[in-house]
């Protein structure tokens, strides 16, 4: 059961969502076309984790709590692998085995370095597939008292002001039941980690880049 949260020593540069919605995908061919678009330097956001090319993370994860290869929407481009000419590749969106759109993009992580303007102290996104095939992003910068621990009492609150945020996304293979706590909103089966959610951090320690947040063991 985890129950602390690391840090990666990559950090997050661009976000791709391939498919609009947290759906009950089982086929990896209905997340579209994405890995052929773009290349092999995108990722499956449950490799974070696991499996092919995973990040380095500071402290062991946890894998009860991570998605699963090839069933969620969203995939992401890790800061040690430099994509340029395909940055403006379109790729397909689906849901499950409809396609949306060929028109997706790969999308910039939010971070001081990418233009997003310095956080207050600290800064929480949590990345999900929205409606539209675009990925949403929920934020929240607050003032911290220890901006070099992840786990200190204020950051962990502010993490978990902002999954009340996020929407229900009962019937779908998405957070469901979020209820403000540690134990179902970051730890449960239900919560942001295990149902494909993308989290990452910023504070003055980070130098102005998002660093990839997990569920640690």
């Amino acid at each position: 059961m985890a129950s602390r949260l690391s840090l990666s020593t990559e950090t997050a540069e661009h976000i791709g969502a391939v498919n609009s919605w947290f759906t009950g995908i089982t086929n990896a061919s209905n997340l579209g076309n994405i890995d052929s678009t773009v290349g092999p330097s995108i990722r499956d956001v449950a490799e974070l984790y696991t499996g092919g090319n995973p990040l380095s993370w500071a402290g062991a994860i946890d894998t009860a709590v991570v998605p699963t290869v090839d069933q969620v929407g969203i995939y992401t481009v890790a800061s040690d692998q430099v994509i340029t000419a395909n940055l403006n590749a379109s790729y397909e969106c689906r849901r499950n085995s409809s396609l949306i759109t060929s028109e997706g993009k790969i999308q910039l992580a939010i971070s001081e370095n990418n233009g997003y303007g310095p956080a207050t102290d600290a800064r929480w996104c949590i990345y999900a597939p929205s409606e539209d095939f675009n990925i949403q992003v929920f934020v929240q910068e607050y003032t911290t008292s220890d901006p070099g621990d992840v786990m200190a009492g204020n950051n962990i609150d502010n993490l978990l002001a902002l999954t009340k945020r996020l929407p229900a996304f009962t019937g779908q293979v998405g957070p469901t039941n979020l209820n403000g706590t540690t134990a179902v909103d970051l730890y449960g089966q239900t919560g942001i980690f295990k149902m494909g959610c993308l989290v990452t951090w910023e504070s003055g320690t980070t130098g102005g880049e998002a660093v990839y947040v997990g569920p640690e063991i």
